[in-house]
């Protein structure tokens, strides 16, 4: 097993945005902007197509030798989904998209099913060495919810907390 530091230096991270984003997003330019010894990549997924964004990400995990996950919200549900132990990093994420979404989106064709499907397979198939990979970041005043509770419970204490809102600045 690598350690999380050794994964860390091979340097290439992708950024999976939160439902209404885009790879245009603030969040991404800001991780460039602050994190530029990474070779970041992105792109804009369709988060209720949740067959096509799975595959969208592992396309570009393989083809792109991704060492690190950056996910925002619901973005943070599809970073958690990933099977293997790759380094996970998720803000302010939303882990159980079947609850969320219906709240959020007034279009009746929410997949809200087969969303409960990943949510299930995902936190019944976490292992010692995700819950080492993953770690989580929560503002403190988020007004949309708060998973910090369930994904300390799930994926440990590898979480800091920080004075902001959903979208953090």
């Amino acid at each position: 097993m690598k350690a999380l530091k050794d994964t860390l230096m091979q340097k290439n991270a992708l950024y999976v945005h939160g439902l209404g984003s885009s790879k245009d997003s603030s969040t991404f330019k800001s991780l460039k902007k602050n994190f530029p010894q990474y070779n970041w990549t992105t792109d804009t997924f369709d988060l209720l197509d949740v067959d096509g964004t799975n595959d969208k990400i592992d396309n570009i995990l393989r083809s792109k030798n991704i060492a690190v996950v950056v996910g925002s919200s619901l973005g943070a549900f599809y970073t958690l989904a990933i099977k293997n132990s790759i380094a996970k990093v998720v803000i302010n994420p939303c882990m159980h998209p079947s609850i969320e979404i219906p709240k959020l989106v007034t279009d009746k064709s929410v997949p809200v099913e087969k969303f409960k499907a990943v949510e299930q397979d995902t936190y019944a198939s976490i292992d010692g060495e995700m819950r080492r990979s993953t770690f989580g970041i929560f503002g403190t005043q988020d007004e949309l919810f708060s998973y910090k509770k369930e994904f300390i419970k799930l994926y440990g204490r590898n979480h800091i907390c920080v004075s902001d809102n959903h979208r953090l600045k």
